[in-house]
């Protein structure tokens, strides 16, 4: 698996919880609706998708054991500045389709975004990255 590489100065995370029995249709609607809709908005360079899962890792003379994260689900979108959030077109993108009925199924979620000191950033590399959702 390749890194993640971060080309912007900003990104905005958003991270949730789906029930399991909602899973099928949050992805359909991110991959489908979500996502395309939103790399339509000006200032939107990429959204990147994620989904954590369990690892054991070497550290301290001992494999550890590291359960999935909490929120489960990450995407990560590169934004050319954080006006891009406030846009009409970023506005629009977020209501189209079906992510309001797929959204009602998120248990947590947190959003938070970020100004990168470094653009080009590597934000993992190796066996360890967590996949892409697919």
């Amino acid at each position: 698996m390749s890194a993640v590489r971060i080309s912007t100065r900003y990104v905005l995370i958003a991270s949730m919880d789906v029930t399991p029995e909602a899973e099928p249709l949050f992805n359909e609607v991110y991959d489908t609706e979500h996502v395309p809709n939103l790399l339509q908005v000006p200032g939107v360079r990429s959204v990147t998708r994620m989904k954590g899962e369990p690892a054991r890792f070497a550290i301290a003379g001992a494999v550890r054991e590291l359960p999935a994260p909490s929120p489960i689900y990450t995407a990560i979108y590169e934004i050319d500045n954080p006006q891009v959030l406030q846009s009409p077109e970023w506005a629009e993108a977020v209501e189209r389709g079906g992510r309001a009925k797929c959204v009602r199924t998120l248990r947590t979620g947190s959003i938070c975004y970020s100004r990168s000191s470094k653009p080009r950033g590597v934000c993992g590399t190796g066996k360890g990255d967590v996949p892409l959702v697919r």
